[in-house]
């Protein structure tokens, strides 16, 4: 079984070795990004605790996904096979768990710990004919697929909000607008290979755009209970509430465009952190845009036509 563990991990090192950075960084600078997170959750919102536990749910949860247990059941025992995934739920979770217990939210961790230990035993996906409706077209495909992976992401930033709402906490219906921002985000976290983009019959800047006109209609169908209540909540913050809603408009569109700014690889390391600064600080990432929108343009237009 040990094998199994060494071979993820000479995968990861290799597919961060492509993206221009080391796994001992990567690792700590994940472990690092994690903690101040978490601090910053506890020192803006009441309900700190929760969101860092659907936080940390929603990031293990691909790991449940049908395939893999299969991949894994054709390899091991059934025992190996429960033993791996708990050790990787485990594992996955062991950070939030201590700063959950490191800040006294008993209650929380005991709750988390539960949560690793059922999605350990749980398989996501099957052999039913049953497909979740979606009110996004076929193509572009993110939306739609995204959707049906991680659909369950919504009902918790719907509980947070209402929570906002019951509170009159202002932030934490913020920070859930952001959250569906971010839900659409990795919608488009992986890029579609060459051949799946010669499908398409359309230059390079209408496939950028029905891309961006997507996932903005997504966001905006997302956001738009927590955006109503936040008016509710805070009617005098209108200008400001449409400024958080054009952010969440711009980061979306940077995320897709720096996608294919250097396609068909994937975003490299000083691309990601200039998005990332982009995000903190968004006039740079309006100069970045145009950079990034030029260069995705030539590289969808030697495929597209």
């Amino acid at each position: 079984m040990h094998y199994y563990f060494r071979l993820q991990l000479l995968r990861a090192s290799r597919r961060l070795a492509d993206f221009g950075l080391p796994l001992p960084v990567a690792v700590g600078l994940g472990l690092a990004g994690w903690v101040l997170g978490a601090v910053y959750l506890y020192g803006r919102f009441t309900a700190a605790p929760w969101i860092l536990l659907a936080l940390t749910v929603a990031t293990l949860w691909p790991l449940s996904a049908g395939a893999r247990f299969d991949r894994l059941e054709r390899l091991f025992s059934r025992r190996d096979v429960r033993l791996i995934r708990h050790t990787e739920q485990l594992t996955g979770g062991s950070v939030s768990l201590l700063v959950l217990l490191g800040y006294g939210s008993w209650l929380a961790a005991g709750v988390l710990l539960a949560l690793l230990s059922l999605l350990a035993e749980f398989r996501r996906g099957g052999s039913g004919t049953f497909v979740l409706p979606t009110p996004f077209r076929r193509s572009p495909y993110e939306s739609a697929v995204g959707l049906r992976r991680y659909g369950w992401v919504l009902p918790l930033l719907y509980f947070v909000a209402w929570q906002g709402v019951s509170a009159d906490n202002v932030n934490l219906l913020r920070f859930t607008g952001v959250g569906c921002g971010l839900l659409v985000m990795s919608f488009y976290a992986d890029t579609p290979p060459p051949e799946l983009l010669r499908m398409y019959r359309s230059a390079a800047r209408g496939y950028l755009w029905g891309k961006i006109r997507t996932a903005g209609y997504a966001y905006t169908l997302f956001a738009l209970p927590i955006w109503v209540a936040l008016g509710v909540v805070w009617p005098d913050g209108w200008v400001l509430h449409l400024l958080v809603i054009g952010l969440g408009l711009l980061y979306i569109t940077g995320m897709i465009v720096v996608q294919y700014a250097g396609y068909p690889r994937q975003p490299d390391f000083l691309r990601s952190v200039a998005h990332v600064a982009g995000m903190c600080f968004p006039p740079l990432l309006l100069i970045l845009l145009v950079g990034w929108y030029r260069e995705a343009r030539g590289r969808l237009k030697a495929i597209l036509t």
